[in-house]
């Protein structure tokens, strides 16, 4: 299950407040991909897009040791894009993605973490550095 969230700001600025925000909320970005430059680099246009992996090295070790097959989940993603003029973001559910695996605690830890990043971008609790 995906949670989909409309951002009060434009594009550029979601980015950078979840960025800040990721960091704050003690996750570390994995991977950052730009699905629109990928695009363009292959001469196809779309409108901005842009995906965080993340994830906690600390949660991930609780991860492996608890069902080692659980780390096909990590790291969770947060995607950014466009669509009618409005900035959505999108993010993977931590309890639904570990479900399979009967992995204690570190999914609603993830979970109320990944929605406090979301949060502090809607109601604009993270300012640019």
């Amino acid at each position: 299950m995906d949670l989909k969230y409309e951002s009060p700001v434009g594009y550029s600025e979601t980015l950078s407040q979840l960025k800040n925000s990721i960091e704050k909320n003690g996750m570390k970005i994995v991977t950052e991909i730009d699905p629109q430059q990928n695009l363009k680099n292959a001469g196809i246009s779309i409108e901005p897009q842009h995906i965080f992996e993340i994830f906690n090295p600390v949660y991930a070790k609780s991860v492996f040791d608890q069902n080692i097959l659980a780390g096909i989940v990590p790291p969770l993603r947060i995607f950014v894009y466009v669509s009618e003029g409005k900035t959505w973001m999108m993010r993977e559910s931590a309890i639904e993605k570990f479900r399979p695996y009967n992995i204690k605690d570190i999914p609603e830890k993830v979970e109320g973490i990944m929605e406090k990043i979301i949060n502090d971008v809607i109601k604009n609790k993270v300012q640019d550095d």
